[in-house]
Order: C-alpha cells, then structure tokens, then sequence
C-alpha cells in the first residue's frame, strides 16, 4: 500500500507499524539498534524465560506434588477436609 500526498505527485515508502524494522543496519541509527537489542532482551529474557516458563514450571510441578496427594479414597479427602477447616479456624482465632 503506497501512500501518496494530496495535491502532489510524490512516492512515499510504506508506512510502518511500531516495532517494525527493515532489518538493515546501516539504515536504522544506533538509538533504534540499541532500543531494538533491549527489547528483544527484555522481551525474551525477561517475559517468556522468566515469567512464562517459571509459571508452566512452577504448575507442573504443583501438579505432581498434588497428583501424590490425591488417592482416590473418600477417607483421604475428608481428612484434608479436616486438616483444612482445622487451619482455618486457628487462624481465624489466632487473628481475633
């Protein structure tokens, strides 16, 4: 899609979405190479080594550990239950 001015005869490059690069270093300025290498940084490093993997470890871990505890037996669940209600109300009466 080309974009032309109103009134003039001018070609204009397409217009760019943010974040879009050409991809040829020695068309983009150091300011724009130096914010593109922090993004993929942050972007990379931070988001989805960090907050994605750790939270995807972090269930599947959770899950084995309540896979263990779950055995299938009424009486397994109603003493969780117990244990439970137990917690709740000393903390209810350890807060009052």
């Amino acid at each position: 899609m080309d974009l032309v001015v109103a009134g003039s005869d001018a070609h204009q490059e397409p217009a760019k979405h943010h974040g879009e690069t050409d991809h040829h270093p020695e068309r983009i300025g150091i300011e724009e190479a130096a914010l593109d290498t922090a993004y993929h940084a942050g972007d990379e490093g931070i988001i989805e080594t960090g907050v994605v993997n750790l939270s995807a470890n972090s269930i599947g871990f959770l899950a084995c550990v309540v896979r263990r505890v779950q055995s299938g037996f009424l009486y397994s669940y109603a003493f969780w239950m117990v244990i439970g209600l137990a917690v709740m109300l000393g903390w209810f009466v350890t807060r009052a």
